[in-house]
């Protein structure tokens, strides 16, 4: 495997943990997991992240290449976990 190859796998790897690192936090400290158990956190986590991936994916390079959410973004952000939470299926 080339340089350029391992480089460029690590920096997409890098960039993918920035971005669950990042929106996991906005998450907890904006109160859009409150609602979620405990023993749900991890799931809701993984299924957060999928979701915008999916849903979001210029968001996510945009947020994971700067290191941080600007005001557009975090407009998005939240929009987006709002849509999410709507979706995600809370156990009993």
């Amino acid at each position: 495997m080339s340089y350029n190859i391992y480089y460029s796998r690590l920096s997409a790897i890098k960039s993918a943990i920035a971005f669950t690192w990042i929106s996991d936090l906005f998450s907890g400290v904006n109160g859009y997991m409150d609602d979620i158990a405990i023993n749900q956190v991890s799931n809701y986590e993984e299924e957060l992240i999928e979701y915008l991936a999916a849903n979001k994916s210029q968001m996510m390079e945009s947020v994971s290449t700067s290191g941080k959410i600007e005001d557009n973004t975090e407009t998005e952000l939240k929009g987006a976990i709002v849509d999410f939470n709507k979706t995600f299926v809370k156990e009993s």
